[in-house]
């Protein structure tokens, strides 16, 4: 049997981040219940040829940040996955949550399902910098946060940190660095550098204030002087870098990136997720309303068909 990733693509988040291009297929909160239904039939459109040709080894719940629904939706589509495919038994579930979203009566349930991993949303400690970009992290997020985890004994816990925003500099990056390692005890960090996408909130953002890209303070432009200070840092913490800007102590590297970078064979399901599988490339319609409107039929919401 053939290793296989899962991605599972769920547009939905309780933030509107000027810098996050989900905001073109967000999920309303008046579709969510059409959208469950819809993720559930794709899962069950694959024929059983994929249940004996291939065996998962992750399966990754990201897209906005699904730790913000009901724990009985990703319990159903686990479960659906689970009939539909072989899932090894020690596979990788990673789910994306949000801090101070992960509430307490959750948690069990995601661990029951087989969730093993969860990467958090952190992206800086800074609350001015939460309600520039729109993040909307309230100041003691992560106070809420952190005992979950130390109530049910769960270790395997990565950060996003974000890495070239604004007023960023050496002093502030070393004081997230001492938060997350020394103080949050985080196993792993994922760096994201900020992107300044064309069309994008933030493009316009710095249109209209062009003072913020000459601060002599921000590391933007020049994101690899960031990169390299943060590296320093944590390699000194003893994280070793196993993928460009994924950082792990020895056991806790992210299994999902590791089968990325093998080119493992992976099956997006969501609108606008990628999929690669025996040498085909496709893509979901990113058109969230079109994917509603042919959850009968997923053939018909497959774009970019090319051979590899």
């Amino acid at each position: 049997m053939r290793d296989l990733r899962l991605y599972i693509n769920i547009p939905y988040c309780t933030n509107n981040c000027i810098f996050c291009d989900i905001r073109n297929h967000m999920v309303e909160d008046c579709q969510r219940e059409a959208f469950y239904k819809a993720i559930i039939k794709e899962i069950e459109s694959f024929d059983e040829n994929y249940k004996h040709d291939y065996i998962v080894k992750s399966i990754y719940f990201g897209g906005g940040v699904p730790g913000s629904i009901r724990p009985n939706v990703i319990e159903e589509i686990l479960s659906n996955i689970k009939c539909q495919f072989t899932v090894s038994s020690d596979a990788e579930i990673s789910l994306k949550v949000f801090p101070g979203k992960l509430n307490d009566n959750y948690f069990p349930v995601y661990i029951e399902k087989g969730i093993n991993r969860i990467s958090i949303d952190y992206l800086t400690n800074s609350f001015f910098l939460h309600n520039f970009l729109g993040h909307k992290k309230t100041d003691n997020a992560m106070d809420r946060t952190l005992p979950v985890f130390l109530k049910n004994h769960f270790e395997n816990v990565n950060y996003d940190l974000g890495i070239g925003l604004p007023g960023q500099n050496e002093a502030n990056l070393e004081e997230e660095i001492h938060t997350l390692c020394d103080f949050h005890d985080a196993k792993e960090i994922t760096l994201h550098p900020l992107k300044i996408e064309k069309d994008s909130a933030i493009e316009k953002l710095y249109d209209e204030h062009p003072e913020y890209l000459k601060n002599s303070n921000r590391f933007l432009p020049d994101i690899q002087r960031s990169y390299k200070y943060v590296k320093e840092k944590l390699e000194e913490r003893g994280y070793t870098e196993y993928l460009p800007y994924c950082f792990g102590l020895e056991g806790f590297e992210c299994l999902d990136f590791k089968l990325r970078k093998k080119n493992t064979d992976v099956i997006g399901i969501g609108p606008n997720a990628f999929s690669c599988v025996d040498g085909i490339t496709y893509s979901n319609i990113n058109d969230l309303n079109v994917y509603l409107e042919n959850s009968d039929n997923f053939e018909l919401i497959a774009t970019d068909i090319k051979e590899v």
